[in-house]
């Protein structure tokens, strides 16, 4: 009986710019890129070649209501250890978690897309980025 391996070779580098953008329709966007709904098939091989750098968090429009409404949740382990902080107070102090956050919560929860976000996933407030490497496409959100 012969296995047929597939492999796929994709190493893409994917710019997406957060400028006057919503965080859940840009949230959506990446987790498509990820999940690879345009592709036919879902193998989770192909994302370890697969980098997304995220420019411009810090111009991310966000509704009033949320801003004051929406709170984040840290749980420490200890009896009390719990604390909350609004949207406001994190966007303006690391407006890079906020849409970490959002992705960590959209993703499926397993090993593989905690440590893929921490490795493949770049997150800049300004508009520009160190790495030197061509990237093969740039989506804006609008």
């Amino acid at each position: 009986m012969l296995k047929t391996k597939i492999e796929i070779n994709y190493r893409q580098l994917y710019i997406i710019d957060a400028k006057a953008g919503c965080l859940g329709r840009l949230v959506v966007k990446i987790v498509k890129l990820l999940q690879f709904f345009k592709l036919s098939f879902h193998y989770l091989n192909p994302l370890k070649n697969l980098k997304l750098v995220i420019l411009n968090s810090s111009k991310l429009s966000l509704s009033a209501n949320k801003l004051k409404n929406k709170e984040y949740m840290k749980y420490s382990g200890y009896f009390g250890g719990e604390s909350y902080i609004k949207l406001k107070d994190l966007y303006e102090k690391n407006p890079n978690k906020v849409i970490f956050l959002a992705l960590k919560n959209m993703l499926p929860k397993n090993n593989f897309f905690k440590n893929y976000l921490r490795k493949n996933v770049k997150i800049y407030s300004g508009d520009y980025f160190s790495d030197k490497i061509k990237y093969s496409q740039y989506i804006h959100c609008n």
